[in-house]
């Protein structure tokens, strides 16, 4: 994701204000969910935030969105967003992976299975295939889940809640270090420490 700004260097015409999602993506069947609060920053006193937020579903015919008018008269000192001819832009964003990045991580990971699985996690509706076996032994949360005494350890399909499809798929990536070992700089898997907060974030569940 990358916001563009598209200012005017009078203080009457407005700022536009617009986020992109990856253009450079030439799979004409890409489509990612995406919700953004756009915000320029108050430097005054008494004057709130100005924020407009959206939620759009972004695909290779509709790569951008936003406002050609997201504010009017930004250069003038008195509306409280200049201060010493600084602005301040956020763009707080949430966004799933895009759904031919999840089936092609979805190909990695089933291709790193050497054996026949012997379950699935069924996350937000979608398919895993895994083995029990081998998270059990990466993992104290698959571990605790695959015990005899709870019902999991006896399903060959399980429901996950805790995390959604995306997350789930880039876990996964980095549990099976064949494929995609921990490193905080691969781009395309989990660093350490977000796989320590996931690991967190289920402990409570052991």
């Amino acid at each position: 994701m990358a916001f563009v700004t598209r200012p005017r260097l009078t203080r009457a015409n407005p700022l536009g204000f617009f986020l992109h999602c990856n253009e450079e993506d030439d799979d004409p069947n890409w489509s990612c969910q995406a919700s953004a609060k756009l915000q320029i920053v108050s430097q005054k006193a008494g004057v709130d935030d100005h924020v407009r937020q959206f939620v759009t579903n972004f695909s290779s015919k509709r790569t951008y969105d936003g406002w050609s008018t997201f504010i009017y008269e930004l250069l003038d000192p008195e509306k409280g967003f200049i201060k010493d001819d600084v602005v301040i832009l956020r763009a707080h964003v949430k966004a799933e992976m895009s759904e031919s990045a999840q089936k092609a991580k979805l190909r990695e990971l089933t291709s790193s299975i050497s054996h026949p699985p012997d379950g699935a996690l069924i996350v937000g509706g979608n398919r895993i295939p895994i083995h029990k076996m081998y998270l059990s032994y990466y993992s104290e949360y698959f571990k605790t889940m695959f015990r005899s005494e709870f019902k999991e350890g006896s399903e060959d399909e399980i429901v996950i809640e805790e995390v959604g499809y995306s997350e789930m798929l880039e876990l996964l990536l980095v549990v099976y270090p064949s494929r995609a070992p921990i490193t905080g700089k691969s781009s395309s898997s989990l660093t350490f420490q977000q796989f320590l907060q996931f690991q967190k974030r289920t402990s409570k569940l052991s």
